[in-house]
């Protein structure tokens, strides 16, 4: 029969020790870390949703290994039974005793503050429409549409075609109508902006729109919690005219005009 090889402290405090350990990277380290990989300013924390299935499927984990045979559950709870009938040394008696009271207490804590509304103002005021305020807008400021100006007929081949890519690229988040209800939009924290909004393309002048596009959520400033935008940056995906024949079609099939330079 094969030996199968034990923790080094045991089942009982290898089972400990690997979900304590988790849960520490998951809760203190994952943010720092993917702050770190990300480049941004402030940490990165996992939701309380994932982090919660991921400590239910780690118990589920550990119930499997430890239930896996009759040797390992006996190992398992052995320390568990000698501390409760007295035959442990008493600093093991104390912590069973401990942990028994405190976990519960300290897992019902942690699940009711998580569910309270959140009534703290924000540090700063959240700018979901920047403008051209953040540094990596400068190169645009002053850009203006190819298009918008064009001759009728290059103007109609260019909405044709940035409706046809709108529709490709842009529709399953910000929706067929423009109004912020795509397909992909509810699985967002922060839900893509609805064009026919008098608050967002319409009190923006077009190269601020363009810079948007261009830079996605990676050029956002920090007033703007870049990490709660999916919008990616299209300059690689698409060409500056197609880009350009994007809003041309945004502005046109959302019924409103882009504000002009020095009209502020």
């Amino acid at each position: 029969m094969k030996t199968i090889k034990r923790p080094r402290f045991g089942v009982f405090g290898g089972a400990v020790a690997l979900f304590l350990g988790i849960v520490v990277v998951v809760i203190a380290v994952f943010p720092y870390a993917a702050q770190l990989i990300a480049g941004h300013h402030v940490p990165l924390p996992v939701p309380r949703t994932i982090q919660v299935w991921w400590l239910i499927l780690l118990v589920a984990a550990l119930t499997v290994y430890i239930a896996s045979n009759t040797e390992t559950s006996a190992e398992f709870v052995r320390p568990i039974y000698a501390a409760v009938r007295g035959e442990a040394p008493r600093w093991q008696q104390r912590l069973v005793r401990f942990g028994a009271v405190i976990l519960p207490l300290a897992f019902g804590a942690w699940m009711f503050v998580g569910a309270l509304p959140i009534t703290e103002p924000q540090a700063t005021t959240r700018q979901q429409h920047p403008g051209t305020s953040g540094p990596s807008a400068a190169p645009y400021v002053g850009l203006d549409s190819p298009f918008r100006h064009a001759a009728r007929e290059e103007r109609a081949a260019a909405l044709t075609t940035g409706r046809g890519l709108y529709f490709r690229d842009c529709a399953p988040c910000h929706g067929a109508k423009h109004d912020g209800e795509g397909p992909e939009a509810r699985a967002q924290t922060l839900r893509p902006v609805s064009f026919r909004d008098p608050g967002t393309i319409a009190v923006l002048v077009e190269d601020a729109v363009f810079w948007r596009v261009n830079e996605g959520a990676a050029g956002l400033p920090p007033v703007s919690t870049p990490w709660d935008s999916a919008m990616t940056a299209w300059r690689e995906e698409l060409t500056s005219d197609e880009i350009w024949q994007i809003i041309l079609s945004e502005y046109d099939d959302s019924g409103v005009e882009p504000r002009v330079t020095g009209v502020q």
